[in-house]
């Protein structure tokens, strides 16, 4: 699942903005805020935040590096409840939250990994 469009847009408008100002502002800070924006809002458009692969969910951060790792047997192990959390029982029964945060992610990516996960697709 990729990180939403919209946030990574808005981060790249900000930077132009203040990229902009720093002429007529003339602070160090101005550029280099500009700057990080700038740089945070293209990986927020070319990195995935969860990665899918095979009996593996990856959490990655921005620079692509694996933060966690959630392994699998089969997606029956993911349950969906009807507020649209997303459960995970591990093989020893213990379950836990899936913390996706739907204002983060595209929306069309979320419905698409939540289809999967509760058609079992791919079994």
């Amino acid at each position: 699942m990729r990180y939403a469009r919209g946030w990574a847009i808005a981060m790249i408008v900000m930077s132009a903005f203040l990229l902009a100002m720093f002429p007529f502002v003339r602070t160090w800070t101005t550029s280099l805020v500009g700057g990080v924006n700038l740089v945070v809002g293209i990986l927020m458009l070319t990195r995935p935040l969860y990665v899918l692969s095979t009996g593996v969910l990856e959490v990655k951060n921005l620079l692509g590096m694996t933060i966690r790792r959630i392994p699998f047997a089969s997606f029956s192990e993911f349950e969906i409840d009807g507020d649209g959390k997303i459960w995970h029982t591990a093989r020893g029964g213990q379950k836990k939250r899936i913390r996706i945060s739907r204002f983060m992610v595209d929306g069309g990516d979320y419905r698409r990994f939540t289809d999967t996960l509760a058609t079992r697709a791919f079994e």
